[in-house]
This record gives C-alpha cells, sequence and structure tokens, in this order.
C-alpha cells in the first residue's frame, strides 16, 4: 500500500484598511485607490463598512487589468450617496498573494488636508 504526503497552506490574500472618511460639511472624501502589480487581469471586490461593521451601499467587483488601477470614490461609487461617515474598507481578489496594494486618501480642498490609510492583508507573511 502505498502512502503520501501532502501539505496545504491556505493564505488569506484579501485587504483591508482601517479608515475612511466623508463629510459634506468640512468637503472630507475618501477616495480608494488600487494597484495590480501582476501582468495578469485581477477581479476585485471592495465593501466599505460602517463604525458598527454594517455593510454601506453595494459592495463594488471590478476588474483590474494588469499593472493596472483604478479608484473608487467612497462618496458615491456604492450605490448610495454618502454625505457623512466612517468606516473601515476591505479588498477580496481572485489573485495571487501580494497581487492588490491599496490605500484610502480622504481629503478636504476646503480645509487642505489629506490622509493615507494603507490596506494591508491580515496574514502578512
Amino acid at each position: 500500500m502505498a502512502t503520501s504526503n501532502f501539505r496545504f497552506r491556505i493564505v488569506d490574500t484579501a485587504l483591508s484598511g482601517p479608515w475612511f472618511f466623508v463629510d459634506t460639511a468640512s468637503s472630507y472624501n475618501g477616495f480608494i485607490e488600487i494597484t495590480n502589480t501582476t501582468t495578469d487581469p485581477v477581479t476585485i471586490t471592495v465593501t466599505i463598512r460602517n463604525s458598527s461593521g454594517a455593510t454601506i451601499g453595494v459592495p463594488q467587483t471590478r476588474g483590474v487589468p494588469g499593472y493596472g488601477n483604478l479608484a473608487l470614490n467612497a462618496r458615491t461609487d456604492f450605490g448610495v450617496t454618502l454625505t457623512n461617515g466612517s468606516g473601515s474598507v476591505q479588498i477580496a481578489h481572485d489573485g495571487p498573494p501580494g497581487a492588490i496594494f491599496a490605500n484610502v486618501t480622504s481629503l478636504s480642498a476646503q480645509t487642505g488636508l489629506s490622509f493615507d490609510s494603507p490596506l494591508t492583508r491580515r496574514q502578512n507573511w
């Protein structure tokens, strides 16, 4: 009787970002910037959540071409018009680990301030 050994490794490739911010009164808006680091197209699904963890609007599924990039507007690109709020961002994708890098830039033309929140993997190894 022959025996074989198998080794499996499961890697979570999803990215999570701690914060985006939208506020109409101070003109803050959040932009989710996504880049594909591979030569192959990658399909992504972006979900934004409020501070309680509930999904805001409709998660967006898009294709990102090889070495391409994409930006989504937290205020308008999720099927609702978000006038005020903050929360987190999650990106799931069908590429290999490291295929997608992403960042959230929240900025206000009125105040002149901006800040970045990079998205990272939970299993960053």
